[in-house]
């Protein structure tokens, strides 16, 4: 169910991002395998996050998928940025404030995923215990990241939206509200007694203590 699921979300996806970017903009078909694929896994990775926020099965599975294309964005825009797609974010020479931020937090973004996937390490255990002691901040900070990086990444293209092609709002910005919404249901989730990701957490914060 969740790989026919997942399917029908990206195609739906990258269909929107084609229609956007190709037909009605002035990305040549060409560029659709590693340009327009990465801007489709961007968008798909937001949706697979809500996905796993608002469903009542399989959770895990649906982020765990979400982390998986996490690595698959970042491999693909190490390759992409020093193509002509990321001169417009150029400035003198160098990556421009907004960029350069937005780089920062997707970092720190996949720094959190890690931190997040190996929280049952003695490390990582220590660390979360700094900042809370629970997956569910964690999780809180990765979702505030990602939604940064998408500001700072997009933020002048959703002001000047005469540029929109079609009229069809930039995939930076569906991607922003997406996560807007994530963090939302996450909250609003986590905010009622017993929920699962409050049991985890309490649940780890006990086997932290035991160990200590």
């Amino acid at each position: 169910m969740i790989k026919v699921s997942s399917s029908i979300v990206f195609l739906i996806i990258f269909a929107y991002t084609l229609v956007r970017y190709t037909f009605l903009g002035d990305v040549s078909l060409s560029q659709t395998p590693l340009f327009l694929f990465n801007k489709a896994i961007s968008f798909y990775i937001c949706a697979l996050l809500l996905i796993a926020t608002l469903s009542s099965k399989n959770q895990k599975s649906w982020f765990h998928l979400a982390g998986l294309c996490t690595l698959l964005h970042v491999l693909l825009s190490l390759l992409l940025i020093p193509t002509p797609h990321f001169e417009k974010y150029l400035q003198n020479g160098v990556f421009n404030f907004s960029f350069s931020t937005s780089l920062l937090c997707g970092v720190l973004a996949v720094i959190t995923l890690v931190l997040i996937f190996n929280l049952k390490r003695n490390f990582v255990k220590e660390l979360s215990a700094f900042i809370g002691n629970s997956r569910s901040s964690l999780r809180l900070i990765f979702y505030n990241l990602v939604a940064l990086h998408l500001m700072f990444l997009g933020w002048k293209g959703w002001l000047d939206m005469p540029s929109w092609h079609g009229g069809l709002a930039p995939i930076s910005l569906l991607s922003f509200a997406v996560m807007m919404i994530v963090q939302f249901a996450f909250l609003k989730k986590n905010s009622r007694s017993g929920s699962p990701e409050t049991c985890e957490s309490n649940t780890d914060s006990q086997r932290s203590l035991k160990t200590e």
